[in-house]
């Protein structure tokens, strides 16, 4: 799988598909990371890529210094990929949101989103969703 034609897609999707009105907060635009990580013990990869999810052609705004939208999705995505891999579970906070899913046999594909617990989740399972439809079309 490219990496890049997942982002290609995702970015598709915020900018044509993506109901903005949805989003609770019309102040903070929520901060995501999707993160590619092969799983395997030996040599893993990871590619990802952070970015705010704003209306075309405007400007993100958000409360927080990106800096730190960052080390907090990053610290969440931690949390998500050191659980037993068996039992993985979405990380749910006051803050963010993490779930992911796994592709082929030692890959995982990971969606973290920090804003409010409410936008968090709810653009969380939106990309999560519109990447299974696009997996499996390949």
């Amino acid at each position: 799988m490219d990496f890049q034609d997942l982002s290609v897609h995702i970015n598709t999707y915020l900018n044509s598909q993506f109901d903005h009105a949805t989003i609770i907060d019309q102040q903070n635009n929520p901060f995501i990371q999707v993160t590619l990580i092969d799983i395997k013990e030996i040599n893993p990869q990871v590619y990802n890529f952070s970015q705010y999810v704003h209306k075309p052609n405007e400007l993100a705004i958000h409360k927080d210094y990106t800096t730190l939208n960052l080390a907090v999705a990053n610290e969440v995505t931690a949390e998500y990929i050191t659980q037993d891999p068996d039992e993985m579970n979405p990380v749910d906070v006051p803050y963010a949101y993490c779930d992911g899913i796994v592709i082929r046999d030692s890959d995982a594909l990971i969606v973290t989103v920090v804003t409010n617990q409410d936008d968090a989740k709810w653009v969380c399972k939106s990309i999560l969703s519109q990447l299974k439809i696009f997996l499996n079309q390949k």
